[in-house]
């Protein structure tokens, strides 16, 4: 079986002890990218964990084939990142009060 290749879209706290150390540990994922504007922190992330580094969450898809995205970031930015995602078929992995919003979640 191949591995799913994973990227996230926010490199802070949460996604520093939670998301991406979980997804490590997984046999059947492989971190492939991560984008977060402060950009050192994406590139700490991508120096520890293997893949690439992204000020941006519109530069990594532009350049990157992924399977899942964690988004890691402030709820109000969920919307219009998971959008994207749709577009290209990808799981998009949210934990979110935006998916409790019948109005945006439609979209």
């Amino acid at each position: 079986m191949s591995k799913i290749k994973v990227a996230v879209f926010g490199c802070g706290a949460i996604a520093e002890r939670r998301h991406i150390p979980e997804y490590a540990a997984n046999e059947n994922v492989e971190l492939v990218a991560f984008a977060d504007p402060v950009v050192e922190r994406a590139e700490k992330m991508a120096e520890t964990y293997g893949g690439k580094a992204y000020s941006s969450y519109e530069e990594l898809l532009a350049n990157e084939t992924v399977d899942a995205v964690s988004v890691c970031t402030p709820n109000y930015l969920h919307a219009s990142m998971a959008l994207p995602l749709r577009m290209q078929a990808s799981t998009c992995w949210l934990r979110s009060q935006w998916l409790l919003q019948p109005k945006k979640a439609s979209k």
